[in-house]
C-alpha cells in the first residue's frame, strides 16, 4: 500500500510539474511582449526626457523675456535733455526754459533744475520774470517719460 501510495503521489507531482508549465511558442510569445513594452517603455522615456528639456527652454525663455521686459533702460544725459526739450515743446508750449543742469538719481531717471518763464513777451529775457524749480525725469522702458514737478 506504501508503494501505491508513493507511486500516487509521484504521478501526481508529475501531473502538477506537467501541467503548470508554458509551452515554448507561448513562452516565446510572452518574452516578445515584455521585449516589445520595454522597447516602448525606453522610448516613452526619451520623449518624457525631450519634453522636459524643451519645458525648461520654455520655462527660461519666458523668465528671459520677462527680465528684458521689466529691465530699466539706462539714459544718457544727452537722451535726458532730448526728453526734456519734448515736453517743453509739445506738453508746456507756453513755457520757456532755461539753465537745465541734471542730477542722476537712476539709470532711467533725473533731477532737472532749470528757470522757466511763463510770461513770453519783450521781457521775457529778464531776471524778474525767470523761476526756479526742480522736476523729475523718469523714462520707462517702452519709451514714454514723465517730467514731474517735485513739490
Amino acid at each position: 500500500m506504501n508503494k501505491m501510495k508513493i507511486k500516487l503521489f509521484g504521478l501526481g507531482l508529475s501531473f502538477l510539474i506537467l501541467s503548470s508549465c508554458v509551452s515554448e511558442s507561448d513562452y516565446k510569445k510572452l518574452e516578445g511582449e515584455k521585449e516589445d513594452i520595454e522597447r516602448r517603455l525606453k522610448e516613452t522615456e526619451q520623449e518624457l526626457s525631450n519634453l522636459t528639456y524643451e519645458y525648461n527652454l520654455l520655462i527660461e525663455e519666458k523668465r528671459q523675456a520677462e527680465i528684458e521686459r521689466n529691465r530699466i533702460p539706462y539714459i544718457s544725459e544727452e537722451q535726458a535733455l532730448r526728453y526734456i526739450k519734448d515736453n517743453y515743446a509739445f506738453y508746456d508750449k507756453d513755457i520757456k526754459y532755461r539753465n537745465v543742469q541734471l542730477r542722476r538719481i537712476a539709470d532711467n531717471s533725473f533731477k532737472v533744475s532749470l528757470e522757466e518763464c511763463t510770461k513770453k513777451g519783450p521781457f521775457s529775457s529778464d531776471d524778474f520774470f525767470w523761476s526756479s524749480i526742480v522736476r523729475t525725469l523718469t523714462v520707462y522702458n517702452n519709451g514714454k517719460y514723465n517730467l514731474k514737478y517735485d513739490l
